[in-house]
């Protein structure tokens, strides 16, 4: 048995589809064990976390018309953003690229990642632009200034990912570990969602494609194909969104032992087409495999399931006052 989009977008129109969360799947198939394609007709799935190949397109008046003829260099809150493609000669207007990935001159743990933040909660930001003819240019700006302001990625929402351990006898500074990942095999950093994952839902990608609406930090966006890096057996999504609808909650940075990060969040509509997409659907984190790699040489050294990663696990944060540093400011308090 199978249907068409046409067909589930039918069932949708007419009130009578079934759309159900993955989290709400995965609570049915323990209660029943058994689930058919008439008991679902879309799958709602999503993922969250670092995702290095977020970068932001701006684009805005800087100064008046003549100011300046190109720019040289830029930073937004010490961030360095670079110009675009197009210089915009003489319009006084500028067009810059910002790395998610980008580390501030100024802040050791502030980067691209909470810049952007930033900027979707309505902050001011501080533009300094050097001109090509030696001019410093300056302006606050918030989100609302900005004319152009999309959110793109390189290569997102990667059919889960793997674990990583450290075998050698000294502690190594990683995006993957917020302290020094220790030596000795003495932990281990885990990335990937397993069973709510968006491609591991459809992982021969039939329902995801170029065009596929989807949610980037809680705005409308869209699939642009795979992304940089993806593989038939590793897939990944390239996507765009446009800022002025993203939610913070979704997206910030996160300051690793190697430096700021970028946290990002994808949501996907899944259509349940054929069977093939509902086994999939199915397939609970203890059948996912998990591969464990050594971290400094990238090479696999053993396998695991994403079950030992999030099976009966509390979710909540928990705080221990033990360990409270006693600062001045307490940041964590108003969240």
């Amino acid at each position: 048995m199978s249907r068409t989009v046409e067909d589930i977008k039918r069932s949708i129109k007419s009130g009578k589809a079934t759309v159900l969360t993955q989290q709400e799947i995965s609570e049915m198939v323990e209660e029943k064990g058994e689930i058919g394609l008439k008991d679902v007709d879309v799958v709602t799935t999503a993922t969250r976390a670092i995702m290095s190949g977020t970068y932001a397109v701006l684009s805005f008046p800087l100064a008046a018309p003549g100011s300046f003829i190109r720019a040289s260099s830029a930073r937004i809150n010490g961030v360095p953003a670079y110009p675009g493609p197009c210089p915009n000669e003489r319009l006084g207007i500028i067009d810059l690229m910002v790395y998610g990935t980008a580390h501030s001159i100024r802040q050791p743990d502030y980067g691209g990642g909470h810049l952007l933040r930033e900027l979707v909660e309505g902050k001011d930001v501080l533009v300094e632009v050097l001109a090509e003819n030696g001019d410093l240019l300056e302006k606050d700006i918030c989100l609302d200034e900005i004319p152009y302001a999309r959110i793109f990625s390189t290569r997102n929402a990667f059919k889960n990912y793997v674990a990583f351990v450290n075998p050698k006898g000294l502690p190594l500074k990683t995006i993957f570990s917020r302290l020094e990942f220790p030596p000795h095999f003495a932990a281990a950093t885990v990335s990937g969602c397993g069973q709510i994952n968006p491609i591991k839902n459809d992982p021969h990608l039939e329902t995801i494609g170029i065009g596929t609406r989807i949610l980037i930090n809680g705005a409308q966006g869209f699939v642009m194909g795979t992304g940089t890096r993806s593989m038939p057996t590793r897939p990944n999504l390239l996507g765009l969104a446009d800022m002025r609808h993203m939610d913070p909650e979704y997206m910030g940075g996160f300051a690793t032992s190697a430096g700021p990060e970028c946290i990002g969040s994808w949501a996907v509509p899944i259509p349940v087409l054929n069977e093939y997409i509902l086994r999939s659907i199915l397939l609970q984190d203890r059948n996912i495999p998990l591969t464990i790699m050594d971290v400094n040489v990238r090479q696999k050294i053993g396998k695991s399931t994403y079950g030992d990663v999030w099976d009966s696990v509390d979710l909540e944060v928990q705080f221990d006052p033990e360990r409270c540093k006693g600062c001045t400011r307490c940041t964590a308090a108003p969240a």
